[in-house]
Protein backbone atom coordinates (compact mmCIF):
# COMPACT_ATOMS: atom_id res chain seq x y z
CA UNK A 1 0.00 0.00 0.00
CA UNK A 2 2.77 2.19 0.71
CA UNK A 3 4.08 1.63 -2.39
CA UNK A 4 1.57 2.38 -4.26
CA UNK A 5 0.95 5.98 -2.33
CA UNK A 6 4.78 6.96 -3.24
CA UNK A 7 4.44 6.03 -6.73
CA UNK A 8 0.98 8.30 -6.88
CA UNK A 9 2.83 11.14 -5.00
CA UNK A 10 5.31 11.03 -7.53
CA UNK A 11 3.35 10.29 -10.81
CA UNK A 12 0.88 13.15 -9.29
CA UNK A 13 3.96 15.24 -9.01
CA UNK A 14 5.06 14.79 -12.47
CA UNK A 15 1.46 15.51 -14.05
CA UNK A 16 1.52 18.63 -11.91
CA UNK A 17 5.10 19.97 -12.78
CA UNK A 18 3.97 18.61 -16.94
CA UNK A 19 0.60 20.69 -16.83
CA UNK A 20 2.06 23.90 -15.24
CA UNK A 21 4.76 23.25 -17.54
CA UNK A 22 2.09 23.03 -20.80
CA UNK A 23 0.10 25.65 -19.50
CA UNK A 24 2.71 28.24 -19.75
CA UNK A 25 4.52 26.67 -23.18
CA UNK A 26 0.96 26.96 -24.37
CA UNK A 27 0.33 30.77 -23.24
CA UNK A 28 3.83 31.51 -25.00
CA UNK A 29 3.04 29.55 -28.35
CA UNK A 30 -0.29 31.15 -28.45
CA UNK A 31 0.81 34.75 -27.97
CA UNK A 32 3.61 34.28 -30.45
CA UNK A 33 1.62 32.87 -33.01
CA UNK A 34 -0.98 35.57 -33.04
CA UNK A 35 1.75 38.88 -32.42
CA UNK A 36 2.26 38.50 -36.24
CA UNK A 37 -1.65 39.03 -36.31
CA UNK A 38 -0.92 41.55 -33.86
CA UNK A 39 -3.96 40.37 -31.72
CA UNK A 40 -3.41 39.68 -28.10
CA UNK A 41 -4.69 36.51 -26.36
CA UNK A 42 -7.91 37.78 -25.01
CA UNK A 43 -9.09 39.35 -28.14
CA UNK A 44 -8.61 35.83 -29.99
CA UNK A 45 -10.67 33.89 -27.49
CA UNK A 46 -13.19 37.00 -28.13
CA UNK A 47 -13.29 36.45 -31.61
CA UNK A 48 -13.60 32.92 -31.22
CA UNK A 49 -16.73 33.33 -28.91
CA UNK A 50 -18.51 35.73 -31.66
CA UNK A 51 -18.26 33.28 -34.10
CA UNK A 52 -19.50 30.93 -32.29
CA UNK A 53 -22.68 33.27 -32.20
CA UNK A 54 -23.91 33.32 -36.01
CA UNK A 55 -26.65 36.25 -35.00
CA UNK A 56 -24.65 38.27 -32.99
CA UNK A 57 -23.81 38.59 -29.11
CA UNK A 58 -24.69 41.03 -26.68
CA UNK A 59 -21.91 42.48 -24.54
CA UNK A 60 -23.26 40.93 -21.15
CA UNK A 61 -23.77 37.60 -22.74
CA UNK A 62 -20.17 37.81 -24.42
CA UNK A 63 -18.27 39.07 -21.00
CA UNK A 64 -20.11 35.72 -19.22
CA UNK A 65 -18.79 33.22 -21.97
CA UNK A 66 -15.41 34.94 -22.36
CA UNK A 67 -15.22 35.20 -17.88
CA UNK A 68 -14.25 38.95 -18.74
CA UNK A 69 -15.63 41.61 -16.49
CA UNK A 70 -17.72 44.01 -18.33
CA UNK A 71 -15.33 47.16 -18.57
CA UNK A 72 -12.61 44.77 -19.99
CA UNK A 73 -14.69 43.49 -22.13
CA UNK A 74 -15.90 46.67 -23.19
CA UNK A 75 -12.18 47.76 -23.75
CA UNK A 76 -11.37 44.56 -25.85
CA UNK A 77 -14.82 44.84 -28.34
CA UNK A 78 -13.73 49.03 -28.71
CA UNK A 79 -10.22 47.63 -29.91
CA UNK A 80 -11.65 45.36 -32.22
CA UNK A 81 -14.31 47.36 -33.55
CA UNK A 82 -11.48 50.41 -34.46
CA UNK A 83 -9.79 47.41 -36.44
CA UNK A 84 -12.90 46.72 -38.22
CA UNK A 85 -12.81 42.60 -37.11
CA UNK A 86 -16.67 43.36 -35.30
CA UNK A 87 -19.31 45.63 -35.30
CA UNK A 88 -21.69 46.52 -32.59
CA UNK A 89 -25.53 46.82 -34.67
CA UNK A 90 -29.19 46.95 -32.69
CA UNK A 91 -30.65 43.92 -31.71
CA UNK A 92 -33.82 43.14 -33.51
CA UNK A 93 -35.63 42.12 -30.78
CA UNK A 94 -34.61 44.88 -28.59
CA UNK A 95 -33.37 47.65 -28.95
CA UNK A 96 -31.86 48.20 -25.78
CA UNK A 97 -29.04 45.96 -26.36
CA UNK A 98 -26.03 46.03 -28.94
CA UNK A 99 -25.02 42.50 -30.49
CA UNK A 100 -21.31 42.13 -31.11
CA UNK A 101 -20.87 40.54 -35.12
CA UNK A 102 -17.88 40.04 -36.88
CA UNK A 103 -16.79 41.59 -39.70
CA UNK A 104 -15.82 39.60 -42.90
CA UNK A 105 -12.49 41.03 -42.02
CA UNK A 106 -12.72 39.55 -38.55
CA UNK A 107 -13.59 36.48 -39.91
CA UNK A 108 -10.87 36.18 -42.17
CA UNK A 109 -8.54 36.93 -39.39
CA UNK A 110 -9.62 34.27 -37.12
CA UNK A 111 -9.64 31.73 -40.31
CA UNK A 112 -6.07 32.87 -40.72
CA UNK A 113 -5.48 32.17 -37.00
CA UNK A 114 -6.97 28.99 -36.92
CA UNK A 115 -5.34 27.55 -40.20
CA UNK A 116 -2.20 28.18 -38.39
CA UNK A 117 -2.76 26.96 -35.27
CA UNK A 118 -3.79 23.57 -36.70
CA UNK A 119 -0.58 23.42 -39.11
CA UNK A 120 1.10 23.44 -35.95
CA UNK A 121 -0.85 20.63 -34.40
CA UNK A 122 -0.75 18.43 -37.75
CA UNK A 123 3.35 18.91 -37.41
CA UNK A 124 3.08 18.00 -33.80
CA UNK A 125 0.53 14.96 -34.15
CA UNK A 126 3.01 13.70 -36.97
CA UNK A 127 5.61 12.70 -34.58
CA UNK A 128 3.33 10.57 -32.62
CA UNK A 129 2.19 6.91 -34.07
CA UNK A 130 -1.17 6.95 -34.74
CA UNK A 131 -2.34 4.63 -31.52
CA UNK A 132 0.24 7.41 -29.57
CA UNK A 133 -2.39 10.21 -30.94
CA UNK A 134 -5.19 8.20 -29.96
CA UNK A 135 -4.61 7.96 -26.50
CA UNK A 136 -3.60 11.51 -26.33
CA UNK A 137 -6.55 12.57 -27.33
CA UNK A 138 -8.35 10.45 -24.96
CA UNK A 139 -6.24 10.93 -22.21
CA UNK A 140 -7.08 15.01 -22.34
CA UNK A 141 -10.49 14.54 -23.26
CA UNK A 142 -10.80 12.40 -19.91
CA UNK A 143 -9.09 14.81 -18.02
CA UNK A 144 -10.94 17.68 -19.13
CA UNK A 145 -14.09 16.29 -18.46
CA UNK A 146 -12.61 15.49 -14.92
CA UNK A 147 -11.90 19.12 -14.33
CA UNK A 148 -15.43 20.19 -15.68
CA UNK A 149 -17.35 17.95 -13.28
CA UNK A 150 -15.07 19.16 -10.37
CA UNK A 151 -15.72 22.94 -11.64
CA UNK A 152 -19.42 22.33 -12.05
CA UNK A 153 -19.49 20.96 -8.67
CA UNK A 154 -17.62 23.30 -6.80
CA UNK A 155 -19.51 26.32 -8.48
CA UNK A 156 -22.81 24.17 -7.51
CA UNK A 157 -21.60 23.80 -3.63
Amino acid sequence: MQNIQNTLLTETVQLEEILSRLSWVSKRYISCQLNQFQITPPQFATLRCIAQKQNGVSMSDLSDHCQAVMPTMTGIIKRLVSRGLVERKPDPSDRRTTLILLTETGQQLLSEITQLRREYLDQYLLTLTLQERQSTIEILERYLQNMETWLLNQEAA
